[in-house]
């Protein structure tokens, strides 16, 4: 078999992975139809990502350069750490960060396709589709839901799924070429975050509608998009920077006490979560436990995931932890700021990323591979520059 043997089959392997991961989604019970009891189904997208990372890195030359190493890095030792406290700590699978960490295999993976033009186009090609069908099913199932035909015992729906509306509105707008498919499409994201009817997802669809009319101003028009480029996405930034801030606050000062009953409020437990995870934190703020610590906590009598990836990250792998993933990632969004260029694929990208991290600060994300998949996919593609000279179902020809 030969190189390009290797990365064609490596390109549809991720195909397929992103469409399991996007089936998944498509559950309001976020049971994943099934798959969620049993691992190899639920990680599916990862083992998948990991074989084809392989494959790529068996049929590529180069090396990765300093960002993408940092996360490379970042991504081993949550790896390394989680499999040590499965293997010698007597951890089990849901006990340890393993089922979360292995979606680094998707950030490897598209670090490696990006390297290869025509595969990036390939998995375009089949994967922009299913994300649009995905939002449009996902907005017809809220429609039933709050008319009152289905899922009516559930007491909310697709809240943390509001990233995949945010982020196919402003791919809708950058890249679908029909204009009254482009309104559509926009239109049914925005709607499908106010049907979502939690905060999160109001929040992201004010940035999707603030997104848009800035995409609608410096459509075509240069000296304009110049003048509000830095402003659009340093806006985002600052918006991104306030709620993490705010978020902090109350898990260091703690807005409820640590005695709560099993019928107590959604945000009180999510509070005391999250200052539970920041206490582990100041306990070894360097490097944490280095991923060797489990992603549940204890709340009387529930055990359920902390309500934040990123405090999850602070608790086990501390700041250096911390530093070797936002680094890379701001470097980055601070660069794609600096391109004096009409808009292209990287600022979908940095859109995703950046509403992907205000819904981590107070949602686990990670522990869903469908919506990891487009998380580190974001990363990995933004951070390597593709040379992609002509992108599907778009307009723009930049990198």
């Amino acid at each position: 078999m030969n190189n390009a043997s290797r990365r064609r089959i490596a390109t549809f392997l991720l195909i397929f992975a992103s469409w399991v991961g996007l089936l998944t989604v498509l559950d309001p019970t976020n049971g994943g139809f099934g798959g969620v009891q049993i691992p190899v189904l639920k990680y599916m997208p990862f083992w998948l990502s990991a074989i084809a990372s392989l494959l790529y890195f068996f049929s590529s030359k180069g090396y990765f350069s300093k960002l993408e190493f940092s996360l490379v890095s970042f991504v081993s030792i949550m790896i390394l750490g989680s499999l040590w406290n499965l293997m010698f700590q007597g951890a089990s699978l849901q006990e340890s960060y393993l089922g979360r960490a292995i979606g680094g295999f998707v950030l490897i993976a598209f670090l490696l396709i990006s390297r290869f033009e025509g595969e990036v186009l390939l998995f375009f090609r089949f994967f922009v589709p299913a994300l649009f069908i995905s939002v449009a099913i996902m907005f017809f199932v809220l429609i039933l839901f709050r008319v009152g035909i289905v899922y009516q015992e559930l007491p909310q729906m697709y809240q943390v799924k509001a990233i995949l509306f945010a982020s196919a509105g402003i791919l809708a707008l950058l890249w679908l070429k029909n204009k009254k498919i482009k309104l559509l499409m926009f239109l049914m994201a925005a709607l499908g975050l106010l049907l979502i009817q939690k905060t999160t997802a109001l929040l992201l669809m004010v940035l999707l509608c603030c997104y848009g009319f800035y995409i609608y101003l410096t459509e075509g028009k240069k000296k304009l998009l110049v003048s509000f480029n830095k402003v659009g996405i340093w806006g985002l930034l600052i918006v991104g920077v306030l709620v993490s801030i705010f978020t902090m606050l109350i898990a260091i000062y703690g807005l409820v006490e640590h005695r709560v009953n099993e019928g107590a409020r959604e945000n009180e437990v999510r509070a005391i979560t999250l200052q539970m995870r920041w206490d582990e934190f100041v306990e070894s703020p360097v490097y944490g436990n280095f991923f060797t610590g489990s992603p549940l906590v204890d709340v009387s009598t529930l055990h359920i995931p902390a309500h934040s990836d990123v405090l999850d990250f602070l608790a086990m792998g501390g700041v250096i932890s911390i530093l070797l993933f936002f680094s890379p990632v701001l470097i980055q969004m601070l660069r794609n700021i600096r391109l004096k260029q009409s808009l292209s694929r990287r600022n979908w990208l940095s859109f995703t990323i950046l509403v992907s991290m205000l819904v981590m600060v107070m949602n686990p994300i990670l522990s869903m591979p469908g919506l990891s998949f487009v998380f580190w996919m974001s990363i990995g593609l933004l951070l390597a520059f593709c040379p992609v000279k002509q992108l599907p179902y778009g307009r723009n020809n930049e990198r």
